[in-house]
């Protein structure tokens, strides 16, 4: 992984172009916005290589999608190490059965259940992760919850 203190450098140039491109766009639509707009994404994708997120492109789009992708991938393993810093995930299944409804190893008849637990996927044995209880993705049914390891520490902000 990249280090942190070049990550949170990359946040602060993509903070950057987002209030740029904001204060672009709250002057509403006007002849020229689309040429106003290429050179606030060139000074974002400049700032990220020049951290070290850099591309093999040399036209402008392609290059821009590829240091963008660098960036987004270090900077969601950051966010995932904050939050394993940060939170503990709580309490247990309720069986609301919520979250499995569209898998089809989910049983819907009378006893509601995962015909494979046993031998379920990783990504149901850790379901909800702490990123989707944070953003509330996860339905309100379920009983896993977020607490704090320490209450004093900031919230992690999902940069996305």
């Amino acid at each position: 992984m990249l280090g942190k203190q070049k990550i949170l450098a990359g946040r602060k140039a993509v903070h950057r172009y987002r209030t740029a491109h904001t204060k672009l766009h709250d002057k509403g639509w006007h002849k020229g916005i689309s040429e106003e707009h290429t050179p606030l994404l060139k000074a974002m994708v400049n700032a990220l290589e020049g951290l070290g997120f850099i591309s093999a492109e040399t036209d402008f789009e392609p290059k821009k999608t590829e240091v963008l992708a660098k960036f987004w991938v270090a900077n969601d393993a950051l966010i995932d190490n904050q939050l394993i810093e940060t939170y503990d995930r709580v309490g247990e299944c309720n069986d609301c059965g919520k979250c499995c409804l569209q898998c089809e190893y989910y049983d819907v008849g009378l006893f509601h259940n995962c015909k494979i637990y046993e031998n379920r996927p990783e990504v149901c044995r850790n379901y909800p992760t702490i990123k989707q209880l944070l953003s509330g993705t996860v339905p309100t049914e379920c009983s896993y919850k977020l607490v704090k390891k320490d209450p004093k520490s900031p919230e992690v902000e999902l940069w996305r």
